[in-house]
């Protein structure tokens, strides 16, 4: 959390400078976290011991520290590089950081907190496993050390100064939130039904020819853009759909963002015959509420068709897998003789809203069957 907060600061510098250097030194910093140290849920700092990065490709799930503090102090660290480079890559990440593990730092009813965000949690293990003492089962009312809820709190209160940059007469899109916003010379509004709907409706009222930079996120498909009710052209930069309007406009964003399955990196060594679950950026988990213990005995079929079905309770979409439970077993400890399977589905929620049903297993990653592909 403090590197990432000094990054941060290092960045802010950078721009206000035109440092070069330091502007080099903040994107390799970036760089490595990102492609070799960061969960696929935006958590950040492996080890519990100093609250730190280790090594790189050090992924453990079930003892992951990945503190709330230190996934906004990302999210923060990714809107400087935005403001520094205009590159919607690292709003891709720090959006990434904010809706999965920032959100699952909170409960759903805004009372109990997390500190540490593991990505894989069996109740019965952790209470005796000295090791994961750091792990909790379930969110907390308050902490010893509390920095992680005001830090939730402060970046959830101050959301809408991240919405937009507005620079050079170029307004940048970058969060999908629904509000209306005033600049210099320009009025917008944004209406969104994000992440639970994709696309979006921007109506802008401007005083001179403005250019639109809308972010076109890395899980989306099909994108399309309409001005004033006609097809769009537009140039890619860096991210970014960039288009120009003027006076009274209504820009209509659509794009598909189904859910996918995600594998790791080799070098992860703890995830290789792993898979995770993404429907556009929402990471999920599958949990002991919707599926009974015994979990890990699951492997998901990577080529059967991944369902959708709108949870009215927890106001979100939940996915369905297809595949295999090897849990028959009629040996003792050990047997010469594999488990029997049967066939069967899991259900996932997004990693965002897991321990909001009481406590019991979770697992972002899944094995996964081999069909010799």
């Amino acid at each position: 959390m403090r590197a990432l907060y000094m990054y941060s600061a290092m960045a802010d510098l950078a721009k206000e400078t035109g440092d070069i250097t330091l502007a080099a030194a903040c994107g390799t910093l970036w760089d490595n976290i990102i492609e070799k140290r960061m969960y696929i849920t935006g958590g950040a700092g492996s080890s519990a011991n100093g609250e730190r990065f280790t090594a790189d490709y050090d992924l453990p799930n079930d003892s992951a520290y990945a503190e709330s503090c230190a996934s906004v102090a990302l999210f923060m660290f990714g809107e400087r590089m935005n403001k520094l480079t205009h590159d919607a890559k690292y709003i891709d990440a720090a959006e990434n950081a904010l809706l999965n593990t920032v959100s699952a730092g909170i409960s759903l009813d805004g009372k109990s907190f997390f500190y540490v965000n593991p990505l894989e949690v069996e109740p019965r293990v952790i209470t005796p496993a000295t090791q994961l003492t750091h792990v909790k089962t379930a969110r907390q009312k308050w902490f010893g050390c509390a920095c992680c809820p005001p830090n939730i709190a402060r970046l959830f209160a101050s959301i809408y100064k991240y919405i937009y940059v507005y620079e050079n007469d170029t307004l940048y899109v970058n969060l999908f939130i629904a509000n209306r916003a005033e600049f210099s010379g320009l009025k917008a509004e944004l209406k969104a039904g994000f992440p639970e709907n994709y696309g979006f409706t921007l109506e802008i009222e401007t005083e001179k020819e403005t250019r639109l930079a809308l972010r076109m996120p890395f899980y989306a498909e099909n994108y399309s853009v309409k001005l004033n009710g006609a097809a769009a052209g537009y140039e890619i930069e860096k991210g970014y759909a960039v288009l120009n309007a003027e006076g009274k406009a209504k820009i209509e964003v659509s794009y598909g963002a189904p859910p996918k399955f995600i594998w790791t990196n080799p070098a992860v060594g703890r995830n290789n015959g792993r898979v995770a679950v993404r429907r556009g950026p929402l990471v999920y988990c599958f949990e002991q509420a919707d599926n009974g213990t015994g979990i890990a005995s699951f492997f998901a079929d990577t080529g059967a068709e991944i369902e959708e079905e709108w949870d009215g309770r927890l106001g979100v979409w939940k996915i369905k897998l297809r595949g295999v439970f090897y849990d028959g077993w009629s040996g003792g400890l050990y047997s010469d003789k594999k488990p029997a399977g049967r066939g069967a589905s899991l259900a996932g929620v997004p990693y965002a809203v897991w321990n909001n049903r009481g406590e019991g297993e979770m697992y972002v990653w899944l094995r996964y069957l081999n069909r010799g592909e």
